[in-house]
């Protein structure tokens, strides 16, 4: 909880530079001094405010003047002090709050069942919008790609806020760079912060969100997406459904906070709020889209063999052949069809002998084939 915060000691924790551009960004004027350990800022609104940061700790009341300015611009900006420093002290962080609003909510505290589904939902939505970014699918089964496991684990949760309970999700910065991810520094080029992996996750969240309330208050019920483009998974949505929506009386806001040193390239709503009476519709489209799904099956064994053209530049897919043990004990080979990030992992691990996990539809045939759904080095 929030309620006996130490302002004073958290103000050590920020970052004046980083505070300066928050400041720099957001309208503030930087009124120039022949001071080099202070930086003076101005905005003129309902009324005239100033701050000032000051830039070397080694000043006697530097934690009093950071607090002090932070107070300022929460005033000035009409926002919460304690949110304002989980986004001051994750500069370089999209942040996802997730608002409960329900009977049971009040006080800042949640019942421990309900905070529960909050807290494991909250990471389910994320990884579902990451796989819908990376390989979008009606429909995502199998184990999940390392690459999304990865980019979860640098997530983290921030502090609840007083009232209704709110749950910050922080997102680090991240952009992939030679199949891995890595961390983008705060003041790397803010063109690339247009176009990272967390901006396209958390933007993906907020649309998928709004997208699908936008569909049910225009009386279209079936969500289920044909086409691949922006598709919106029933992970994404079975994720949403587990975030309290089945509870009668609940509201549910997600509101963004976008990373103040990346840039937005689109405009998106500033909160999406979503009510019980939208739990049937997105509870029938899970339903519906799941039960269309044939069923897969799960292999995992070895590589035995690789086919692909000998053309790296141009080439988009290949073949494995993957030797696995059935349910008789029986040595089985099978055939996958990868694309090509998938095939590029498919070769390490034939390289280093390491199993793999294939989840598709099998065909009838003894050499048997398979229709991939996902592909995972163990």
């Amino acid at each position: 909880m929030v309620y006996n915060v130490n302002y004073n000691e958290l103000a050590k924790g920020l970052n004046p530079i980083a505070f300066a551009k928050y400041l720099e960004d957001t309208g503030w004027s930087h009124f120039r001094t022949k001071r080099k350990d202070v930086r003076v800022f101005q905005k003129e609104k309902d009324k005239f405010y100033q701050v000032t940061i000051p830039m070397e700790d080694t000043l006697s009341d530097y934690n009093e003047a950071l607090y002090q300015a932070c107070k300022t611009v929460a005033e000035c900006e009409d926002r919460p002090l304690e949110g304002l420093f989980l986004y001051l002290l994750n500069p370089n962080a999209d942040i996802l709050k997730i608002r409960i609003e329900k009977k049971n909510a009040v006080s800042g505290s949640i019942l421990l069942d309900d905070a529960i589904g909050v807290y494991e939902n909250a990471k389910r939505l994320l990884g579902a919008a990451a796989q819908d970014v990376i390989k979008p699918a009606a429909f995502h089964q199998g184990r999940m790609d390392s690459k999304i496991t990865s980019f979860l684990s640098g997530c983290r949760f921030g502090q609840t806020e007083v009232g209704s309970y709110v749950v910050s999700v922080i997102c680090p910065m991240t952009e992939m760079r030679e199949g891995e991810f890595h961390q983008l520094e705060l003041f790397e080029d803010e063109q690339e912060g247009e176009t990272n992996f967390t901006r396209q996750v958390t933007t993906k969240v907020v649309k998928s969100i709004q997208k699908l309330k936008d569909r049910i208050d225009d009386g279209q019920y079936n969500l289920a997406d044909t086409s691949t483009e922006d598709r919106i998974s029933a992970n994404f949505y079975e994720a949403l459904l587990g975030i309290n929506l089945e509870q009668e009386g609940t509201r549910i806001e997600f509101i963004p906070e976008w990373a103040p040193g990346h840039k937005m390239t689109e405009e998106l709503p500033a909160k999406v709020s979503l009510s019980h009476r939208y739990y049937q519709p997105i509870h029938a489209t899970v339903t519906k889209m799941k039960g269309s799904i044939k069923k897969n099956r799960k292999i995992v064994g070895r590589i035995k063999r690789l086919e692909a053209t000998a053309d790296v530049e141009n080439r988009e897919a290949g073949k494995v052949t993957v030797v696995y043990i059935d349910d008789n004990n029986r040595a089985r080979t099978v055939i996958a069809k990868l694309e090509k990030d998938d095939y590029s992992r498919a070769i390490e691990a034939h390289a280093k002998g390491w199993y793999v996990e294939i989840v598709g539809e099998m065909s009838g045939r003894r050499a048997s084939e398979v229709e991939c759904q996902s592909f995972n080095v163990l």
